[in-house]
């Protein structure tokens, strides 16, 4: 009778630690989808209200204004708002306080993770690119025709967006606000990958735009982490912005610009590009190498 009863309480205890761990995996998926659902509502919202507010602008003054700069404007403008507000949170709560290593900036540094983060992106896209979908799923490029830019578009859609308010309010809002929110219940490499992901869904606009901001989101994530400084990633995160906005704009065969029409091909720079790569590679080598080598200094 005892050891009925003993095996009844064993069974009901198993069953109550059970069901106590499938409630705090829901708990976790649910304070995970809580996060980014409240992210992405206020990114909405913003974007939509800088929109609003653009076109009513716009309209109050009698210009007339491109659909592609009022999509990079709201959606910039949005960004930004949505990071400051996301950094001026956790910054407020103290949730940063996650991230325990807080490295100063330095320029040989920030050498360093650019070219790595710079280096990494680009071996990965080309070896995904040319092996994965054009070898394995015979996937061409795109032809591509001569368009006209202006000046506005240049500054507008080439640098001042992806180039200079991108990497700063995006690196706020993914690697500082998000990745800070998760840890407060997560450990460290599981909010890391959720950050990643989240980051690559929201610029998936193409397959091979999925894999590139997930390496890069990765690479960034890394670069934050380990030295708690935001600038670091911040300009990495500028200057593979600045490498893809220099591939997205030699894409096209041409470019007219004041009236003048330029014509060129992209084969020089299919050259170029891979050396200039591999000097940042090795350049990353060296580092790495000296770094060693500087450690086992130290040690002895």
């Amino acid at each position: 009778m005892l050891q009925e009863i003993e095996s009844i309480l064993k069974y009901y205890d198993y069953k109550i630690n059970t069901l106590e761990g499938i409630m705090k995996y829901i708990k976790n998926f649910l304070y995970i989808f809580a996060v980014v659902a409240v992210v992405g509502i206020v990114l909405c919202i913003s974007t939509v209200i800088v929109q609003l507010g653009t076109e009513a602008i716009v309209n109050a003054v009698g210009f007339s204004l491109k659909e592609d700069w009022l999509f990079s404007i709201s959606g910039g403008l949005g960004t930004a708002i949505t990071g400051t507000l996301c950094a001026v949170y956790v910054k407020k709560k103290n949730y940063t306080a996650c991230v325990e290593v807080k490295e100063p900036l330095h320029i040989k540094k920030c050498l360093y993770f650019s070219a790595l983060a710079w280096s990494i992106c680009s071996i990965l896209f080309y070896a995904i690119t040319t092996v994965l979908f054009v070898r394995v799923f015979s996937l061409t490029d795109e032809v591509h025709v001569i368009i006209e830019k202006s000046l506005t578009d240049i500054l507008l859609m080439d640098i001042f967006f992806p180039i200079l308010i991108a990497p700063i309010f995006e690196e706020l809002l993914f690697r500082m606000g998000l990745y800070s929110l998760l840890r407060q219940r997560f450990g460290k490499w599981f909010s890391i990958a959720i950050c990643t992901l989240v980051f690559a869904t929201m610029h998936g606009y193409s397959i091979q735009g999925f894999f590139a901001c997930l390496t890069g989101g990765l690479l960034f994530m890394l670069i934050y982490v380990s030295t708690g400084n935001i600038w670091y990633s911040i300009i990495a995160h500028m200057v593979c912005n600045i490498d893809a906005s220099i591939l997205n704009a030699l894409e096209d065969k041409g470019v007219t610009f004041l009236g003048i029409t330029v014509q060129y091909e992209m084969d020089g720079f299919n050259m170029v590009h891979p050396m200039l790569v591999i000097l940042a590679t090795l350049f990353c080598i060296v580092c790495i190498i000296k770094k060693m080598k500087n450690a086992e200094k130290q040690s002895v």
